[in-house]
């Protein structure tokens, strides 16, 4: 991000940051209903590769839209140096896992805890693979 072009136009950073998240929403759409049932719209619009964030329009100055590429340079990437993770007060890489639309949480998670073992095995014995939260312990406690 330009901060410097951003202070010129008006725009903070947080206002970049609600208009990426608005347009990379993973939500329903909308629903149909009649009196017996009900059905969710789904579509999942994600976006995935810098390509497709480039020409998003973040906000407009004087009429005129202004896209992520005119205030930041967009590039495939997967490092943040600005970001750390820790658990128990020790560095960590923290992996979060989120399920696609329409799958089964609890199928989901425990077809990657089945992965954990071959996961385990391989990597470094001085490296740890831990599962540090693990959310559908409430639904699996409401099923019982």
């Amino acid at each position: 991000m330009n901060p410097l072009l951003l202070s010129k136009l008006g725009v903070g950073l947080d206002q970049v940051r609600v208009a990426l998240g608005t347009a990379n929403a993973n939500t329903p759409k909308g629903a149909l209903s009649d009196a017996k049932r009900d059905f969710v719209l789904n579509d999942n619009d994600q976006l995935f590769l810098a390509r497709e964030y480039a020409p998003l329009i973040i906000f407009y100055h004087n009429g005129a839209p202004v896209r992520l590429s005119d205030v930041a340079t967009v590039v495939d990437s997967q490092e943040n140096i600005r970001n750390a993770g820790f658990v128990n007060q020790k560095p960590a890489v923290i992996l979060e896992l989120y399920r696609q639309p329409q799958a089964n949480i609890i199928e989901t998670v425990d077809r990657v805890r089945a992965l954990l073992p071959l996961l385990r095995a391989s990597i470094p014995p001085s490296m740890r693979l831990d599962v540090t939260e693990d959310r559908t312990m409430s639904r699996r406690n409401a099923r019982v």
